[in-house]
């Protein structure tokens, strides 16, 4: 019973020391999400990486408003062009007049991709939508 007995006791001293270390570990995990989660903090240590990418979300949005406001200043020159083009080439070329404009082979492609790209996201959008409404769970369900 001796044996037994001095076994017995490894066996609790083992398991007192395995539960330790997993409270340990358990208590060490639980620091490192609120660490993780800490907007504060996280605020602090990736500072520059918010000062980078938020000035690069400023030139980026203030690009895209120089180029819209210069299209837009710059549309009746380019409609006048564009209408005095068509007249010399109606004039040059009559029975290429009625024709549409066709667009380069990457421009196809890149229209192609575009198109697909953005009724991807729809779709998928649109799924992950209906799949959280009590109506589309019902339809996934049935």
């Amino acid at each position: 019973m001796n044996g037994s007995s001095r076994s017995r006791e490894d066996l609790t001293q083992q398991a007192y020391q395995v539960r330790s270390q997993l409270l340990r570990t358990v208590a060490e995990l639980n620091q490192r999400r609120h660490e993780a989660l800490d907007v504060r903090s996280q605020l602090k240590s990736h500072l520059r990486t918010f000062a980078i990418g938020g000035g690069l979300l400023l030139v980026a949005t203030a690009g895209s408003v120089a180029l819209v406001v210069s299209r837009i200043a710059t549309a009746t020159h380019r409609r006048r062009r564009n209408r005095w083009r068509l007249a010399r080439d109606m004039w040059r070329y009559p029975e290429r007049a009625m024709r549409g404009e066709r667009r380069s082979f990457f421009g196809q492609i890149a229209r192609s991709l575009v198109i697909t790209i953005l009724s991807t996201a729809v779709s998928v959008s649109t799924r992950r939508l209906l799949a959280r409404l009590p109506i589309g769970r019902r339809a996934a369900d049935g």
